[in-house]
Order: structure tokens, then C-alpha cells, then sequence
């Protein structure tokens, strides 16, 4: 990694599975070898994104390493990075899965780091907009029947959390 003459970065996961949860010793050895960061998930591979993330895990790669920790695994919501930060210390967090569906979980989050505040959730009324630009975008890039088959998923993660209000079956 010295030899990239570029920063690089290594992502992990907390091991392969409960027998070996290998992070620590893994996260050494990558800032040995030079990395400049270190990402790490706080699930092992066997677990794929099922059970719970494990702060434990992240919490002593943080403290075992100099190099900046940024922590994956869970990241929902403002909340859920503050959980993150304050269980484990990290410098950062990864958002993943968490902004599927809902892009303004970097703003909810930056907003709770500058401000100790947590901000109220998108309206749909505000989120519609963006849906119609995403399947918009969808259809440009892959047809109509194609975009509707993909953002079939979408709708449903954009949506979450909100009451189902009438009745929406064909009639």
C-alpha cells in the first residue's frame, strides 16, 4: 500500500464467522502494511446482514489501531450513526443499506453531528418528487418494463414507516 503513492483504504468484516473474529488482528496488520483507513462491518461473513452488529468488535479495532476507523453495519438513521459513534468511538460511519429508499439520511446525519439535534423524517410529500426522478432516470436507463420490475423495491424501502391509508388493490 506505501507503494500506491495514493491513500488506500481496507475494508473488513469482524471475521468469517463466530469462531473467528479475526478484526483486530486483521485491522493491525492492514495499518502495518500501510493502509490509510479502515472500514469495518460489525458482522462477521456468515452472518451476511442478519443478527446484530457487534460494537464490541468495532469498539477494539478502534482501539487497537491508529488509523481512522469508519463503522459499517445498521446505519438507519441519525439515531442509529449517534449509537455507532458513541458505542464504539469511530471516526465515521458507512451508510449502506440505510439510504436505500431514503437519500436524506446524509443531511438527518450531518445535521445531528453540527447540531446535537435529530431532524424530523422527510414528508412524502417531499419524497415523491425524488421517487418520480428515480424511476424516471430507471426508465431512461433501462426501458419501462425493466425500471418498473427494479423500482418496485425502491418504492417500498421510500415508503417504510408510512401508514397505508385506503385501499390500494385494483377494484
Amino acid at each position: 500500500m506505501r507503494r500506491s503513492g495514493k491513500p488506500v483504504t481496507v475494508k473488513i468484516r469482524s471475521g468469517w464467522d463466530e469462531h473467528s473474529v479475526n478484526a483486530v488482528e486483521i485491522a493491525r496488520r492492514a495499518q502495518d502494511a500501510g493502509a490509510s483507513a479502515l472500514f469495518i462491518h460489525g458482522r462477521t461473513r456468515s452472518q451476511a446482514y442478519g443478527g446484530t452488529v457487534d460494537y464490541t468488535v468495532i469498539k477494539d479495532v478502534k482501539e487497537a489501531v491508529t488509523i481512522p476507523v469508519i463503522a459499517s453495519g445498521d446505519i438507519f438513521s441519525a439515531a442509529y450513526a449517534k449509537a455507532m459513534f458513541d458505542r464504539t468511538g469511530c471516526d465515521g460511519v458507512a451508510v449502506a443499506r440505510g439510504s436505500l429508499g431514503n437519500p436524506w439520511i446524509f443531511p438527518e446525519i450531518a445535521h445531528f453531528i453540527e447540531t446535537g439535534e435529530f431532524l424530523e423524517r422527510a414528508p412524502l410529500g417531499e419524497r415523491i418528487p425524488v421517487m418520480k426522478r428515480h424511476l424516471d432516470l430507471l426508465v431512461q436507463t433501462f426501458g419501462d418494463e425493466a425500471a418498473v420490475i427494479s423500482f418496485r423495491k425502491f418504492f417500498i424501502w421510500y415508503t417504510k414507516g408510512y401508514a397505508r391509508r385506503g385501499n390500494f388493490a385494483p377494484g
